[in-house]
């Protein structure tokens, strides 16, 4: 737990927010093994958060940038699919928050940090199995088409797509 601590300390509150949610969200295991792995000194997951913590702290005191593209996005969606073609989608929109603020952690990790620091947040967040809280398995095909849309709509990458293949 100190390490934890240390870790968020470094990284400011909102990882605390984020790590209390995940605790909350029923998640502890996977978010106890995975802070096994970035506690673990001799780790290359743990150099490599290290190294990018000055980064990550950027990254994530950038929250309004994310929530603003999450929104701008979801009304790109509705605007593009209309209510009548967004009906069959409605039960799968649900995940779409959650998974649009994760893809724009990581695609901001992937451009401020380096790809090293993107493929550490995205091992991570499969390990927790984050994003299947909002977004059960069943959903997941629903969902990728969903995600093609977006993708093609938004003409940037969804890093977090192979979470649900």
């Amino acid at each position: 737990m100190l390490c934890i601590k240390e870790f968020v300390d470094k990284c400011g509150t909102l990882n605390a927010d984020l790590f209390r949610d995940l605790v909350l969200a029923d998640k502890i295991e996977n978010v106890i093994e995975v802070t096994k792995v970035l506690c673990k000194k001799d780790s290359e997951t743990y150099r490599v958060v290290v190294k990018h913590l000055p980064c990550i702290r950027e990254v994530t005191d950038e929250f309004n940038y994310c929530s603003l593209k999450r929104n701008n996005t979801i009304k790109l969606l509705q605007e593009h699919l209309g209510s009548r073609e967004m009906m069959p989608f409605q039960h799968v929109t649900r995940c779409l928050p959650t998974v649009l603020n994760s893809n724009c952690y990581v695609g901001r990790f992937d451009k401020k940090c380096g790809s090293d620091l993107k493929d550490v947040a995205l091992a991570a967040i499969d390990k927790m199995d984050m994003l299947t809280f909002d977004c059960p398995k069943t959903l997941h095909p629903e969902f990728l088409i969903l995600l093609e849309l977006v993708e093609k709509l938004t003409k940037e990458k969804i890093y977090v797509k192979s979470t649900f293949q």
